[in-house]
């Protein structure tokens, strides 16, 4: 299985990036606002859930000015 954080972002102000490298509040932004209407979202809003939750289990939490 896919880590979740190696998926590339594949649009918006983060596109290209891997999700492990987003800062968090994107991440939650993205999970709890995107509408999963492609199976394309489906995947990015369950992948930037997933690496939200792991950084909030373990404290790691980052944003862009850090």
């Amino acid at each position: 299985m896919t880590d979740p954080g190696n998926i590339l972002m594949p649009w918006g102000k983060y596109r290209d990036r891997q999700i492990g490298s987003v800062p968090s509040s994107y991440l939650r932004y993205v999970a709890e606002q995107w509408t999963e209407d492609t199976p394309l979202k489906k995947v990015i809003v369950k992948a930037c859930d997933q690496e939200w939750q792991f950084r909030e289990k373990t404290g790691c939490h980052f944003e862009d000015d850090q």
